[in-house]
């Protein structure tokens, strides 16, 4: 049996046999006996723990786990498997206490629509995690500018649709992967409605799409409205980037889609931003993929109804 402290950065072993752990709570000294000790340098240098050693412990260990300061790798996460050190972090971080988390994680279902640079490097983290359901939309297909920036595609896939390619990635990096693709362009409520009728016990929409401008978020948004569906959208620009807002309930939806209705009786015209460059689009697109994970997680995120404006020139945040 393998355990892990859960905040590694802050523990500290000392030469005069003394395991010092630094938490929220003050300095705490964990070893009482040289035995303990020797348990503790074993679990820090990411050594297997013994039954003997265990149940000699017993009553320390399980102190420790009440405490927050262990964890325990379920043995049937080995240390090769991709998911192992993604386990790691999310346990010593307190994100997820257990393996079954991880498990309900990977099987939640996600509705990514328009596939540019923002959506692709979400979908790397989603397969990093091994997660298993994706509803993917997009009409378009990879041209050669989009190299720049969306980077799961090259040479070779030019002039193939997105969602062929998208497809073909997600099925070779998880197992048994559930890809429903859709190559279309969403011009309306009704279009959304249909494919969420279509998939049902999606959990999340993240609107990656920027065309047409405003509509596209109105008819997403317009059709999840009455569903317990969340929404996250995000956007690039030349200077900032935006996350946000993410929306869970029917009355912060409502709000959203009035402040959009207003934009839109005042604006003569939008536009989208004809420039794009891989590190901003990156950057926003990881901010979004961690916000999704957390949502998921059932963990709080800082865009809860709320956006996250990145400034590219300082990056100084602004959350609104």
């Amino acid at each position: 049996m393998k355990f892990y402290f859960r905040n590694l950065d802050n523990v500290f072993m000392l030469k005069d046999e003394r395991c010092i752990y630094k938490g929220e709570d003050g300095i705490k000294i964990l070893n009482s006996s040289n035995q303990e000790f020797d348990l503790l340098k074993k679990i820090m240098l990411g050594r297997d723990i013994s039954e003997n050693d265990y149940k000699k412990n017993n009553s320390f260990i399980k102190k420790l786990i009440k405490k927050e300061y262990l964890t325990e790798i379920d043995n049937c996460v080995k240390e090769e498997d991709k998911i192992f050190k993604t386990y790691q972090y999310l346990l010593m971080t307190h994100k997820i206490r257990n393996y079954r988390q991880l498990q309900d994680l990977q099987n939640k279902k996600v509705l990514i629509i328009g596939l540019g640079g923002v959506a692709l490097e979400i979908i790397n983290q989603l397969v990093a995690l091994d997660l298993k359901n994706y509803v993917i939309v997009d009409y378009d297909i990879v041209n050669k500018n989009n190299l720049n920036r969306q980077f799961i595609f090259n040479n070779n896939d030019i002039g193939k649709f997105k969602v062929d390619i998208v497809e073909e990635l997600i099925r070779s990096k998880v197992d048994n992967a559930l890809v429903a693709k859709y190559n279309k362009k969403i011009q309306s409520t009704i279009d959304v409605t249909n494919i969420l009728s279509e998939n049902p016990n999606i959990n999340i929409v993240l609107c990656c799409a920027d065309t047409p401008p405003l509509k596209i978020e109105q008819y997403i948004v317009s059709a999840i409205l009455d569903k317990k569906v969340a929404y996250l959208s995000a956007g690039v620009g030349i200077n900032k980037g935006i996350v946000g807002p993410l929306l869970t309930n029917k009355k912060n939806k409502i709000d959203f889609l009035n402040n959009l209705n207003k934009s839109e009786d005042v604006l003569d015209c939008v536009t989208n931003c004809p420039a794009s460059f891989g590190i901003t689009n990156s950057l926003i697109s990881i901010i979004m993929a961690n916000e999704c994970i957390n949502y998921l997680l059932g963990l709080e995120t800082p865009t809860l109804n709320h956006s996250l404006m990145m400034d590219f020139n300082n990056y100084k945040v602004d959350i609104k």
